[in-house]
């Protein structure tokens, strides 16, 4: 049925997951078209996008660099579904579309009150507050998103080196081990360059040097404990 919203928006996750943005948002943004009104067969037309689809069409547009357009379908999506995946969006987008930290702070906070255990509004709370120059806040939620195995590897790359420019050797230590661990291929070469700098700051030598080894040979997955 060419009028079901439900085969659009499964084709918009093959496309996804296999790396093609662009026919991805068109698929998904085809589902929303006829979820909003247009849509038959069964699909449910009439009662509004999914929050899976509209997540997923915000996450497309995010991976893509389509920074505004990701912002809005959050928004909207915070209209129809507010919880803390779509006030994340609004905040991820927020802070990359032109680093509005004040705005995507009380995207996050909003996130994090619905639900505070979501692993990536602390790890955002935590980048926000970086950028910010709030380290000792930034120190709380990074350990608060630990305690909650915030697990997402470019994250923790990022805020790994946040932290090591701050002199924060021991928290940067601690988020590039897990985004060298939940990387894939030992987090790649920068990943474990950044984590030998913070070993040898610390004066663990041996532990450094098997970073800048590691990282010699363009990152890798052995030795990490």
């Amino acid at each position: 049925d060419a009028t079901d919203p439900r085969a659009f928006e499964l084709l918009g996750d093959l496309h996804f997951s296999e790396g093609r943005l662009g026919e991805a948002e068109e698929a998904y943004t085809h589902a929303m078209a006829l979820s909003n009104g247009g849509g038959g067969g069964g699909g449910g037309g009439s009662d509004g996008p999914s929050l899976k689809l509209i997540l997923n069409l915000g996450k497309t547009l995010l991976a893509a660099g389509k920074l505004s357009s990701a912002k809005g379908v959050y928004a909207a999506g915070c209209g129809v579904c507010p919880c803390a995946s779509t006030w994340l969006g609004v905040g991820i987008a927020t802070l990359r579309e032109g680093g509005d930290l004040d705005g995507a702070e009380a995207a996050l906070a909003e996130a994090n009150v619905l639900d505070h255990t979501n692993t990536k509004v602390w790890g955002y709370l935590c980048l926000v507050a970086l950028l910010g120059g709030r380290v000792a806040e930034a120190e709380q939620a990074l350990g608060t998103a630990f305690r909650v195995q915030l697990t997402d590897a470019s994250l923790l790359a990022e805020l790994g080196k946040l932290f090591l420019e701050a002199g924060k050797w021991k928290h940067a230590e601690g988020s590039l081990r897990r985004a060298a661990k939940n990387g894939g291929g030992g987090g790649g070469a920068d990943v474990r360059l950044a984590l030998g700098r913070a070993l040898r700051e610390q004066n663990h030598l041996e532990g450094a040097k098997t970073e800048f080894r590691a990282a010699a040979d363009g990152g890798g997955d052995k030795t990490l404990t």
